[in-house]
């Protein structure tokens, strides 16, 4: 008789003590599959971790070692260092979760669910990011097009006095007495007092 017919029809005290004990058998041995698999996922959980977070320092120090900053103008408050070596951290954070996932058997669209979500987690940052670029790039588009401020002329914005040295599309440079080079974002040019001296 198999284990599903005697679960139906115990024929006796002896044979319902036997089905409990071969039911608690098989309980205790489900519990240390599953206990063994999430140990195994924390323990690669923790080493995808270790991993992303050295692998991102290290290219960070070595991209910055190649002073690649200076010929790649950052498009943010982050340096190109920085955002290279935290996308490389999140991809071995993703390649982790992905592989953690596969090792619990959770198939491939819930993987592919995560990376969607993750994918549009990434591109809402960089629109984020983004966002003093555009109002600079507006203006620079209308200081170029109006020619209100342009190179040679002396200004006076804040506390900062100089000569402008030369306009971009997203700043202008401006060189103060001392020499010392200013970026002034076009958007605060455009929207805050500027005095043009002749």
């Amino acid at each position: 008789m198999n284990f599903l017919a005697r679960l139906k029809y115990p024929t006796s005290n002896l044979g319902l003590m036997s089905l409990f004990s071969e039911l608690a058998g098989r309980a205790q041995v489900i519990m240390a599959s599953i206990l063994n698999r999430l140990v195994m996922v924390a323990v690669i959980l923790l080493i995808g971790l270790i991993a992303g977070r050295l692998v991102g320092k290290l290219l960070q120090r070595a991209l910055k070692s190649l002073e690649l900053g200076r010929f790649v103008k950052p498009l943010s408050k982050f340096s190109i260092e920085d955002l290279i070596g935290g996308a490389a951290t999140m991809a071995i954070y993703f390649a982790t979760a992905v592989m953690a996932l596969d090792y619990l058997g959770i198939n491939t669209l819930v993987a592919s669910i995560i990376a969607i979500v993750i994918i549009a987690a990434v591109i809402g940052s960089v629109f984020l990011s983004v966002g003093n670029i555009l109002p600079n790039l507006t203006a620079g588009i209308v200081i170029y097009t109006r020619r209100p401020l342009k190179k040679g002329d002396i200004i006076k914005y804040k506390d900062i006095q100089g000569k402008i040295v030369g306009t971009g599309l997203l700043e202008t440079r401006v060189e103060t007495d001392n020499k010392d080079i200013i970026f002034i974002p076009n958007s605060n040019l455009l929207r805050e007092e500027v005095t043009i001296k002749s």
